[in-house]
């Protein structure tokens, strides 16, 4: 089973460079998991559509969402009662596309395919309070295919994220990209505060070839508002204190 994964993804990477997206939802016990995988149209005739060719490869030897599925077939058949992701072709006018899905939920989250397949090791231990995420140092797919270009993960929640080491955050999404730069060195460490409600963080990074500057603030909704309300009321005050001093110099004038 594993080496049809190898061979699904493949086709993917013949003649041509590829990139990868990977999406984790966390919502209360839900979780969902998508994988977007992107190779660019071909100028050589002769070279196959890979979306096509993985689309078909899919539709006849589907992927088990568990990689204790995997373990436990031996064929390319459906295990019954086993889970499956579920598949889209996404191609469009500038590149061929296949996107994979799936749900899971707290307890089952860690077993995914995709992810364990990718970092070889994917831990997400739940309690009442936190959700911690933590994946191995290095990204496996870079050793095994040469024309993958680029791979986004971003990671959605509505819940308050207490530590990070995201490249970038937008909004409730965090994002890593992960090149062949520093694929060897790129885990993926995120809290989630279950307990908390999310705050509006801007994370700013500055990557020049001196380095990497990050900027990053954490500010609640409630203290924006604070602070709002306290800048507008400030600013009344001075104009005020401007317009009595201006009227006791022109009264003493007279």
């Amino acid at each position: 089973m594993k080496n049809k994964i190898l061979l699904i993804l493949m086709i993917a990477f013949i003649s041509t460079g590829c990139q990868i997206e990977y999406n984790l939802n966390v919502e209360n016990d839900n979780i969902t998991e998508s994988v977007n995988v992107f190779a660019s149209h071909s100028e050589d005739e002769n070279t196959p559509f890979p979306s096509i060719n993985i689309y078909d490869e899919y539709s006849t030897k589907p992927i088990p969402l568990f990689n204790d599925t995997i373990i436990q077939s031996e064929s390319d058949d459906k295990i019954p009662g086993a889970d499956y992701y579920k598949t889209t072709d996404i191609t469009d006018d500038n590149k061929f596309g296949i996107k994979l899905s799936g749900t899971f939920n707290k307890d089952n989250i860690a077993n995914s395919t995709i992810i364990n397949y990718a970092y070889g090791n994917f831990e997400i231990n739940q309690n009442e309070t936190r959700i911690p995420i933590t994946t191995k140092a290095n990204f496996k797919l870079f050793d095994q295919y040469q024309n993958l270009e680029k791979v986004t993960i971003n990671i959605t929640t509505e819940y308050k994220v207490v530590e990070n080491n995201a490249d970038k955050v937008s909004g409730h999404t965090y994002t890593w990209v992960i090149d062949r730069k520093n694929y060897n060195n790129k885990p993926i460490e995120l809290i989630i505060d279950k307990t908390a409600n999310a705050s509006i963080i801007d994370k700013v990074v500055d990557v020049s070839d001196n380095g990497i500057t990050i900027a990053n603030t954490d500010i609640p909704e409630a203290s924006i508002y604070t602070f709002i309300f306290c800048g507008f009321f400030i600013v009344i005050l001075i104009m005020v204190i401007l317009f009595v001093r201006f009227k006791l110099k022109r009264n003493n004038r007279i």
